[in-house]
Order: C-alpha cells, then structure tokens, then sequence
C-alpha cells in the first residue's frame, strides 16, 4: 500500500513539474512571438498638387487581424517626376479601443485606367499604444484608387502584438 502511494505521489509531482514547465515556456514563447497581419481598408484619398509632386492625406476606414474594425490615417508624398512615381508616407492605425500602431510605408504609384492610381510597397510599423505597445511589423501593401475612393491591404507580420 506504501508502495502505491508513493508512485501516485511520484506520478502527481512529475506531472506538476512537466505542466509547470509548459507553462513558462508557453509565456516565453509568446513574448517576442510573430504573428500574421492582415488589414483590409476603403480609403478616401484628399489630394493636392504642388509642382512635381501629389500631397495626399489619406483617411480610411479597415478591418483586420489585430485590429478589428479600425481606422487608418496616412500623410503621403507621391513624386510624379518619376515613374513609376515614387510614394512615401507616414501612417497610424487606431483600433476600436483606441490602440494605435504607427509606422511609415514606402513604394510606388502608376496610373491606372479608371483615373487614379494603382500603388504598392514595404510598410513597417515602428511603435504601438494600448494593447499594442512594444508592437513592431512589417509587410507590403497594395491597392488602388479612382481619385476619390480606394482599396488598400497591408500584408505582413507583427512581433510582440
């Protein structure tokens, strides 16, 4: 009977050891882990011109992997002395509870033939807020506009969401 009471014992604590040890790795493994990221949005570009370049601010509205339904807001500069012209911007996601993710994005825009402009390129996310902080990511985005509305996706990955 001793016997028996010892293995159980035996048994119990080696298992209390094994799960206690899958537990610490699990909580390391999640700091620090990479995760997909995906966000779909509708923009309503608001462009001016200045000689030589497109100024464009850039609101939207998404949906996405992290995010949810969420805005998106971007200031861009697009080169038109270049072709394909040259994009660059800054940028701030803002989920639903007000989160945010920032960061800056840079590529290319051509015409396209419904009046606007197809584009695409790398994007990174440098910092984040809320539930997001000592968030960073990067990925590509691609899109298209017809001058007052658009299509834009973001592709890549987050770390430390």
């Amino acid at each position: 009977m001793k016997r028996i009471v010892h293995v159980r014992l035996l048994i119990g604590i080696t298992l209390f050891l094994i799960l206690s040890t899958l537990s610490v790795q699990t909580v390391v493994l999640a700091e620090g882990a990479v995760t997909p990221f995906k966000v779909n949005c509708v923009t309503y570009p608001e462009v001016d011109v200045i000689p030589g370049y497109l100024v464009v601010t850039i609101p939207a509205e998404c949906g996405g992997t992290h995010l949810g339904n969420s805005e998106w807001y971007a200031n861009s500069m697009v080169d038109i002395t270049t072709f394909p012209a040259l994009q660059t911007g800054d940028m701030v996601f803002t989920a639903a509870d007000g989160s945010q993710l920032f960061g800056s994005f840079n590529g290319y825009a051509v015409p396209n033939d419904i009046g606007g402009f197809d584009y695409w390129g790398d994007y990174g996310i440098t910092e984040g807020t809320g539930r997001f902080s000592g968030a960073t990511g990067s990925g590509t985005y691609y899109g298209g506009a017809d001058g007052t509305t658009g299509v834009l996706t973001f592709e890549g990955t987050l770390i430390d969401p």
